[in-house]
Parts: structure tokens; sequence; C-alpha cells
């Protein structure tokens, strides 16, 4: 059909231009005099060259000045830029590889880089007003998007300017222990950098007049045209960086259509080829698809500036939203739609659960943005845990890349669990199946993930193979005999060994001056120091303490003396309250760590620390709030024999109980009940709420605190379940909940809520079995943290050793768990780690990063089932050298 091939640069054409990209900015480099001082760097994954005039001082924030260019057009836009900007010695960043522009402007970076290839630093107003119309002059447009942060002096000018951070600057951190970059007002009022198109606070006055950047035509109520027929969005179903999607009304037929609207020059690769190209091809694709029945209706197609799409609204459950018997049911019927689509001598190109339907027995599926022609070359994208290891833009695309994107629905069909969290290939996928006793879901992963692309198999082999898979489905793991006792002693030796090594990964990311030591992380707050159990130091401390004395080594007593020093030495002011995010926290680990050293000064800072968290009340849950700080106060009264903790925290006390309300029969605790939702779980609900009344009931003998956190766990089971009654909402008026082995809102989460405040008790006996059924029936598969993964459940399983009715579950499901954590591991022969929550990020943190498996992993080698927060396992870890006695540590029992 013509008009259907996309536009491809020759392999060479692209080599070239990659290369003359490099070698402009060798160029630009080597024409410098010697008294510019040109920095790399890199921030994962854009790799950036940073040029400034000698001497020239650059102020601390300022108009900033962007350029767009598309990768197409990048060379062009070098050639004319750069001499100006050397000329006027301005200050300036670009990409140092032509992939990094390509990836600015493709979205995946988020909206806020979109379109940001060079950047200007000028040193004052003055030198910005100068610069814009000399940069307008030789660059008035371009081809790539446009950056949506920032003023422009006229629409569609490919110059633009935003006030904001230039270099390092103050730092805000919010009441949930998020930091930001800070400005400082006229008045030295502090304020966030925000990159929000309409920022809270007014900048300055902007060096030349500006305009915002173009919004999207299409608004929801308001109608336009496309092919002479008029159509109205009703509401907006996403947004991303590269399109919006709404449902809409055709207004003639009435008829509900879906409209897609494609932002300007964004996706553009080094053809020149961008979304509206992309959408193009997407509907020409769908009308010749349109009589197999496999993939919505093409109706009609804008090329204007802003592309539109629109598409028939073909109804229907993704398959992921289905029943585990319905998935797999569902996986032939996904083959034989695939198998129309490659009949048509088409590559899909992102086959996943959430873009297929189920209506009325058929599969259809939706989203062909990225699909092209068997053999020609398309777009690289795709989604997480469904590419083919082989895929890149320059590689014609084949049947095969489907094919190993099944094996992807065929996972997750099986075990609930999206492959996108996970990391590695198909090989790891089937691994953690056979770990489940899925051992013939396996062998078809493995088959259909195969490393070479001709020897998957074909998409009728995969229609049969998959017919016959639903049809005889039984997990193997119905008749799967019990772990024998040498294979749990060989897994405890390897979780061992694997604990201490992850801790001597943890050197990797060690930063330190002096006497004092922290660690950089490479999470979302990777551009600052961090000192909370979440993420920072403190979890670092308590995870490396955990590991040695699990493992009766002092291996890491010098980090721990030098990270507490470096808490030590940071002013609690400014931080926030919490237990995982702020102060209470740092309060806990200086506590834990300065009773192990026996020293006053960490000791004495803790309880400075707590004396801060206890005075904030701007956040009342566990995570970040009042609540975490009570059971802090708890935990650390424990540890020190003391009960002046308890005494700090009575007016936190005081203010969570003013703040109760009761919701659909359920209790909660708002500050402002018409802007917070009621959140059931344990990091922000009422769950980790009830574990802290519970543990300072049971600290001080007070039975109406424990009344009170019983109640709060009986009225979650009774009337905060959903429809079919196997897991807890994750907000009480909303239908939606998360993974049952989710330590953060999730079953688990509340299980370990009440066995941390509670224990076993009596009056919980029905809804503690109830989470404990929902458990089992939970696969061992997930990330690997604490938060949201197998850290957390590997300790759940562990407490749960202690009830004598779950004893032998328990331990079954312990080793399960550790298992999967060691196929998961990312092992070389000295050191190990595990991947965050982000299967592409890893990093040192406790409740996010590989601290957290590598701790659990320690206490399990050892069989401990104290939980690394809890009174009896830090006061052991907390006991000097000389004084300590780990085997009565292993026979302490955690449960209240």
């Amino acid at each position: 059909m013509p008009g259907n091939t996309p536009r491809v640069m020759p392999m060479a054409s692209q080599t070239r231009m990659i290369e003359n990209y490099q070698a402009t900015v060798a160029a630009i480099t080597d024409s410098l005099d010697p008294f510019w001082d040109v920095v790399d760097w890199s921030d994962a994954p854009l790799r950036w060259r940073f040029f400034r005039p000698g001497g020239a001082l650059l102020p601390v924030q300022g108009w900033k000045i962007h350029i767009s260019a598309s990768a197409h057009e990048s060379l062009r836009m070098l050639k004319a830029v750069s001499p100006l900007l050397i000329e006027t010695q301005a200050a300036f960043k670009i990409p140092r590889h032509l992939e990094d522009i390509v990836f600015l402007n493709s979205g995946d970076g988020g909206i806020s880089v979109l379109g940001k290839i060079l950047t200007i630093y000028p040193t004052d107003i003055q030198q910005a007003q100068q610069l814009i119309p000399l940069l307008e002059r030789v660059w008035p447009t371009s081809s790539g998007p446009e950056v949506v942060t920032d003023l422009r002096s006229r629409p569609g000018a490919a110059v633009s300017f935003r006030y904001g951070i230039f270099g390092k600057s103050p730092v805000l951190t919010d009441s949930r222990g998020i930091h930001q970059f800070a400005l400082s007002s006229a008045e030295g009022t502090l304020y966030s950098d925000s990159r929000d198109r309409a920022p809270a606070v007014p900048p300055p006055e902007p060096p030349v007049a500006g305009v915002p950047a173009e919004a999207c035509p299409v608004i929801p109520g308001k109608s336009f045209t496309v092919e002479d027929q008029r159509y109205s969005a009703l509401h907006q179903i996403s947004e991303t960086a590269r399109a919006t999607v709404y449902l809409g009304i055709d207004l003639q037929s009435f008829d509900s259509v879906v409209i897609k609207v494609g932002r300007p020059g964004v996706g553009g690769n080094l053809s020149g080829d961008d979304i509206s190209k992309q959408l193009r091809r997407e509907y020409q694709y769908l009308k010749q698809l349109e009589s197999r029945g496999v993939s919505p209706r093409a109706i009609a197609f804008s090329a204007d500036r802003w592309s539109v799409l629109i598409t028939e609204d073909i109804r229907g459950t993704e398959l992921n939203q289905l029943t585990r018997e319905e998935r797999i049911h569902s996986l032939p019927l996904l083959a034989e739609a695939l198998k129309q689509i490659h009949q048509a001598n088409l590559v899909h190109g992102d086959i996943k659960p959430g873009n297929a339907l189920l209506n009325d027995g058929v599969v259809r599926l939706i989203d062909f943005e990225l699909t092209v022609e068997q053999g020609q070359t398309g777009s690289r994208g795709g989604t997480r845990g469904h590419l083919a290891p082989e895929i890149d833009g320059a590689i014609a695309a084949d049947f095969s890349r489907d094919i190993y994107a099944l094996a992807g629905c065929v996972f997750e069909a099986v075990l609930g669990i999206p492959p996108g969290l996970l990391s590695g290939g198909g090989q790891r996928l089937a691994d953690l199946l056979e770990n489940e006793g899925e051992y013939s879901a396996a062998a078809e992963i493995e088959a259909l993930t195969n490393p070479d692309p001709e020897r998957r198999p074909g998409i009728d082999d995969v229609c049969r193979v998959l017919r016959e898979f639903a049809q005889h489905h039984q997990a193997d793991s119905v008749s799967r005999p019990p772990v024998e006792t040498q294979d749990m002693e060989s897994l405890q030796q390897w979780a061992n060994h694997a604990a201490r090594k992850a801790g001597r990964r943890i050197d990797q990311y060690l930063k330190s001056e002096g006497n004092q030591s922290w660690w950089r992380n490479s999470h979302n707050m990777r551009h600052f120091d961090c000192e909370a159990i979440n993420l920072g130091a403190a979890g670092i401390l308590l995870g490396l303490v955990s590991i040695d004395q699990a493992c009766r080594t002092d291996e890491f007593g010098n980090r721990l003396q030098a990270g507490a020093e470096w808490l030590v030495s940071r002013s609690p002011r400014g931080q926030s309250a919490g237990l995982f995010t702020g102060n209470a926290g740092v309060a806990l680990s200086l506590c834990t760590i300065g009773k192990r050293y026996q020293s006053e000064t960490y000791i004495h800072a803790g309880l400075n620390r707590l004396e801060f968290a206890a005075q904030d009340h701007r956040e009342l849950d566990l995570f970040s709030g009042s609540a975490g700080v009570i059971w802090s106060a708890c935990l650390m009264a424990e540890i020190l024999d003391d009960a002046s903790p308890i005494d700090l925290i009575q007016p936190t006390l005081k203010r969570l109980s003013e703040c109760r309300h009761l919701t659909k029969q359920m209790l909660f605790w708002s500050i402002n009940r018409e802007r917070e939702p009621d959140y059931l779980g344990c990091a922000h609900g009422s769950a980790g709420i009830a574990l802290a009344f519970g543990a300072l009931g049971r600290q001080t003998d007070d039975d109406s605190l424990m009344e009170l956190a019983l109640d709060t766990f009986r009225r979650l089971a009774r009337y905060g379940k959903n429809e079919q009654g196997d897991a807890l909402k994750s907000i009480a008026d909303q239908s939606g909940q998360y993974a049952t082995g989710a330590w953060c809102h999730g079953v688990a989460g509340y299980l370990w809520c009440i066995l941390q405040s509670v224990g076993d008790h009596t009056a919980l006996r029905s809804e503690i079995d109830w989470a404990v059924e929902r458990l089992t029936d939970s696969p061992a598969v997930g990330t690997p943290t604490y938060c949201h993964g197998l850290a957390g459940q590997l300790e759940l399983w562990m407490m749960l050793r202690e009830l004598p009715r779950f004893q032998d579950l328990a331990e079954q499901r312990a080793h399960r768990v550790s298992k999967a954590l060691q196929i998961l591991c990312d092992e070389n022969v000295t050191t190990c780690s595990w991947v965050s929550d982000d299967p592409e990020v890893t990093t040192p943190d406790l409740w996010v990063g590989f601290s957290g498996p590598a701790s659990a992993l320690a206490k399990y080698s050892a069989r401990i089932t104290s939980p690394l927060l809890s009174g009896c396992w830090l006061k052991s870890c907390s006991t000097s050298a000389e004084n300590r006695d780990f085997e009565s540590i292993v026979k302490q029992g955690m449960l209240p």
C-alpha cells in the first residue's frame, strides 16, 4: 500500500551521521582557546559536555536558554549556534552523542527534558537579552519538539528560556522527604525549582517578553474537525510526553471513538521520522488490517502540526486485568490475533497484555504505533520485559520480535507479575517459573526467547503450543515435594555469602571526607546526599549492621562508625519527620550504632533528631509522618532501655489522635479529609498507624491503645477487601488494589503490621489466617526490594515461622523466596547486588535498593525470625562487641 513503508536511512548513512556529530563536538572543543573549561559528565542515560569561559562566574540561578533541534538537524544546529556562543563567551552544554539527542526527543526521559538539546547559562540577564535575538536569527525554527517548560519570544521559536538553578543550590525537603533544588526569591525565601508549566511562584521579569509552549489543540468538551467530520473529546485516557489519548465522540454518528494526539516533533529518529509519521503509518496499517477483525478500525487522520489519529473505540478487558485462569485461556486467542497480523506481513512491535483486549471470546490488539512491515526498519521501542535482545533501530523488523514478546505474556498470564518489573531475559523468567513449579510454562518461555531469532518457533507452532498449554495447564507445584534439608542448607550458605558480597558492593557507592562516609544513590534522589532509611545513609547503616550481626562478622564496623559520624554532622532542621524518610529514621539508626559502639555522641544526636521529628506534624503516616515517629520512639526506648524517647513523642500522639475519623466503617487519620485519600495499607494508611498505636500500647501497658490497634485491623479486614475478597483495597473509595506481596500497600504489609504490633493475637486469628492464605496463593516473584517485593516477603515468612500452625509452610515459602532472590541476583566473584524497583537502576539503599535483600538473606541464613525494624533485632545489633551472644539472639522470639 503506498505510503506504508517508513523512510529509512541506510545503515552506512546513519553511521556516518553519528560519526559526523561526534567529530563536530570534538572540533568545537579543539577550536576553543586554552582558557575555556571543558567538562564531561553523565546523568544516565545522557552524556553531556559542558563549556565555560575560564574565570566566568555563573550565578546560582538565572534565566537559562534552551535550543531545540531534531536529531536529523542537530548537526546543522551545532554549526549554526556554537560560533555565536564562543564569540559571546557564553557557557553552554551539549549532548556528547547523537543517540542522546534521540533520547531527549523521544519522550522516554519525561516531558521536563523534552527538546532541551543545547542549554546556555548566561552570566546575567543582560547577556541573556543579548543572546536570545542573536540565537533566533541563526536558528529560528526547528522540527524538534518545543520545550514545554519554557517561554519563547514568539510561537514556534526554537529558542526558549526558563528561570532555574544553574549549579549547586540550596536543597528543599518536603514533608514526605522528597528533596528538590531550591530557588531564592528576592526576599530570600526558598522555593522549589519546579519545571511545571505554571510554577507556583512566578519567576522574575524575563529577559524578553515571552509566550508559553503551544497547548494541545484538542480540548475535552470542544469540537474539532478532521477530514470534514466533527469530533469532540470527552475525557483524557492517558498522557505521555509523546501523545495524549482521549475517549471522544463522532458528532455525526454519535459513536464513541479514541483520539490520539501526537506532540509535534517528538520521537524523531535519525531518518527524520517523528510522531506524525508514526501515527500516519499506524492509520495506514489499521486500514490494511480492517478486514481481519483483530484491530480497531481506522477512522481518520490529520497531519497538521499536531497530528491526530482517530480510531474505533473497541470495548473489552485488557488481558492483564483478567483472572489467572482467564489469562491463561486467552493466550491462544492472543496468538491467533498476532497470526492475522503476521499474515498481513506486519510486525506489531509492542505485544503485551495491556495492548490486547478480550471481548466475546475474541482478542483484538491495539497500539500499532511501532508497527512496521516485515523486513523494514522502524523505531527502536517497545515495552520492557517484552523486548527481544536483538532489537535495534538499525536492524530490520522480524516476526521473531513479536514471538519473543509473547514470552512475557505467558509469564504474566501464569504468575500475574509483569516481566518488565524484573531484570534479565528469558532464561531468568523461565527459572522463576520453575521455582514456582511451572515447568511447562518455563519450557515455553525458553523456546519463545531463544537468543537466536531464527530458532524461535513460527506463529503457527506458537498457536498450536499455546492451545495445548491452555487446555492442559495445571501448575506442577500442586504435587511439588517439600524442599530437602540439604537444599535448604545449601541455599542458606549461599545467602550468607551473598549478603556479605552485597555489603562489599555498597562500597562502590561510598563518598568520604575525613572520618565521615555516606553513600550516593542511583534512584530518583541521585543528585542529593540522602540520610533516610528508605533512601540514604540511615538505611544503609541498618542494613550493614544487620549483615554483620547475622553473619557473625565485624567486616563493616569502620563503615558503620564513619556513616554515623556523617549523620551526626548533619542538621535535623529542614528535614521531614518520617521514620523512612527523615529525622525519626536517622534517630533510630544513630541510637542503634551508638549503642553498638558505646558512643554517647551518636545517641545524643539520635535523641535530638527524634525531638525534632516529634515537633513536625505535617504528615501522619508510618512512612513519612507521626505514626513513624511514635514507632521509632518505641524502638529506641527498647534499644536504649530508656523511657525518655516515649516522653518526647507525647505531643505527636496527641496530634495523631485528634485526626481520627470513620469512613466506610473503617478508621482513618487525616489532616485534610477533603484532599487526602484514605489509604488502608502499611506505608501510608491505617494499618501502619495501627502498628504505631499497638507498639506504643504494648510499650506503655496502655490497653486503650492496644484496643484501638485491634479495632483498626479488624475493620480493615472486614470492610476493606475488594469484591473478590482476596485482597485489600489501596484506597477506601476506590476499587484498585496493590500486589498481595507488597509491603507498602498489599496484604503482606497489613500482616506485617499486625505481627509487629500485637503479634498472633487471638482477637485477630481469622484476619491473620486470611492474610497468610492470600500470601500462600501469591507467587515468590517480584522486585527484590523490601518496599514492593521479595526482601519484604522473605522477612514476613521468617516471622511466620514463629507461629506453630504456619511453621512448615513458612519454612517452605521462605526457601522459595530466597531461591527467587538467588535467581535475580547479579553476582560475580567478589560482589553481588539486585536491582531496585526499577530494573534499570541498581542502588545500595535499604528499602528500595539491594541492602534490603542482602540483609533479609543474611538473617535467613542464620534462621533469624525477628524483622529488621524491630526492637528485638535492633537491640541485638546494638550490643557491643564484647557482650554479643549470637546463640541467644537466634533463640529470641520477635512476636509481642
